[in-house]
């Protein structure tokens, strides 16, 4: 009826748009001074990351810029291949401290413009299959000077709110100073952008068909955005 594909008919996010949600870090980069995309210098905007670490794949990351009127630019994720396609990874703790290094290295004035790290509160508070002893994911990265929080709202629908509110804008007017949404990405981060486009409803019903829609997201897309939501909620 509406020439969407029937799999992307329940979109979690109906806001995003392409088109204006996505920036291009050759026209516009708020990593350096003046945002501009050839610059030398770094912006004093601060950043911040978000990690949802996983067992058995790669953690999924995401940095993001907080700019001065409180909106949110996504400059960075990792992994850079395409998240979806992978089911396994063997990568350890020491290997993850080199990876984020490395990409916060890249950053004109270095990782230490990353102000806060935030993990999944759950998981990271919870004694890790590949940790020494009991010790969880967050006392291992302290063991190698990188430092994050876990302590953040972990409710699902509220990280989906805030995150709907920062997509929205008046659609009817044109895009301006004043009439633009709170969060962009870069069109480097192809994975959140893939999620933003994927991430939809599990529509499917329960057994008993007296019972209402499950209101549970699927798993498509849905690392790339717990990542974001952990980082903007706090």
């Amino acid at each position: 009826l509406h020439g969407r594909f029937k799999h992307l008919s329940g979109r979690i996010f109906p806001e995003w748009d392409a088109s204006v949600h996505v920036y291009e870090p050759s026209q516009f980069n708020p990593l350096y001074n003046g945002y501009s995309p050839v610059g030398h210098e770094p912006s004093p905007i601060p950043l911040a990351m978000g990690c949802d670490p996983h067992y058995r794949r790669p953690w999924m990351m995401v940095w993001l810029a907080v700019m001065p009127d409180g909106s949110i630019c996504v400059v960075r994720e990792w992994p850079n291949e395409p998240f979806e396609r992978m089911k396994n990874s063997r990568y350890g703790f020491d290997d993850y401290k080199r990876i984020i290094s490395e990409v916060e290295g890249t950053f004109p004035g270095g990782g230490g413009r990353v102000l806060w790290r935030e993990f999944d509160p759950h998981l990271a508070n919870t004694p890790h299959q590949q940790a020494v002893g009991s010790t969880t994911i967050l006392q291992e990265m302290r063991k190698r000077d990188l430092y994050f929080r876990a302590d953040v709202n972990d409710k699902i629908h509220f990280g989906h709110s805030l995150i709907h509110t920062l997509l929205r804008y008046d659609t009817k007017e044109p895009v301006s100073a004043t009439n633009r949404p709170k969060l962009i990405v870069s069109s480097e981060c192809r994975n959140l952008i893939y999620a933003f486009e994927n991430y939809t409803w599990d529509e499917r019903m329960d057994q008993d068909w007296d019972k209402p829609l499950r209101d549970k997201p699927k798993e498509s897309g849905k690392d790339a955005v717990d990542a974001l939501r952990y980082a903007l909620v706090r």
